[in-house]
């Protein structure tokens, strides 16, 4: 568990990006800390969501504090929510309090907080390059990263998953949070070795804790909803 390790794994999956096809034009991102205080952190958390539509970077970008500061200044409401969710986990496992509901509703305006929280995690998303039409694309997060989808005709799928479960390994996260109901097949197929990775479930093996939750653009993604899991998560530190 270290940043050398995590840098080899990004700098191998940006090499096989590009060699799929030598006209390769994408932006993506090298995913990992939002700032070096993730390795300092006795409980290391990180946060996947479903993929970018940022037409902000240029090549190989790697994530941090002020990309998604950026994010949050333009209102990325997947953004504001997994903040609000992650500053009141962490006051949770910091004073073995959860946040009430009124609380979270706060944090919610509270952008420089907001900020200093998630530069504590690991962030990164199911697919690696942007979403260039703005509409979710689930077809593609598939082809890209599940097994499931895995064919002789898209053999970098196979590729993908492995450098994705190479690249927590990496990252050795104490709790693995993953959004939305594609993301829980996708972790369930690739960390095949963790019995029962379902949709809204958290599970532990060794010493990790695989939360699985709503996207935070749901409805049902409501703060209600975050205390109960930060309860269920609590529970199993």
């Amino acid at each position: 568990m270290n940043d050398l390790e995590l840098n080899q794994v990004n700098a191998e999956w940006a090499n096989r990006m590009r060699s799929e096809d030598e006209d390769f034009q994408k932006d993506f991102f090298s995913w990992g800390p939002l700032s070096n205080d993730y390795w300092k952190q006795d409980i290391r958390i990180l946060l996947c969501n479903e993929e970018s539509y940022d037409s902000g970077i240029s090549g190989d970008t790697k994530i941090d504090i002020s990309i998604i500061k950026r994010w949050m200044d333009n209102k990325n409401q997947t953004i504001k929510y997994s903040s609000v969710f992650i500053q009141s986990l962490l006051e949770a496992i910091n004073t073995g309090i959860i946040p009430e509901t009124n609380a979270m509703r706060r944090y919610y305006k509270m952008n420089s907080e907001l900020l200093q929280s998630m530069r504590t995690i690991a962030y990164a998303n199911y697919r690696k390059d942007n979403n260039e039409h703005r509409k979710h694309d689930t077809e593609y997060i598939n082809d890209f990263l599940n097994p499931s989808c895995f064919r002789l005709e898209n053999n970098k799928n196979s590729d993908n998953s492995q450098l994705f479960k190479e690249f927590v390994e990496a990252l050795n996260p104490n709790i693995f949070i993953f959004s939305s109901e594609i993301g829980a097949d996708i972790v369930k197929r690739i960390f095949t070795n963790v019995d029962s990775i379902l949709y809204n479930c958290i599970t532990k093996k060794d010493n990790c804790i695989y939360v699985s939750i709503y996207h935070p653009c749901s409805s049902k993604f409501n703060y209600a909803y975050m205390q109960r899991t930060i309860k269920s998560i609590i529970d199993l530190l």
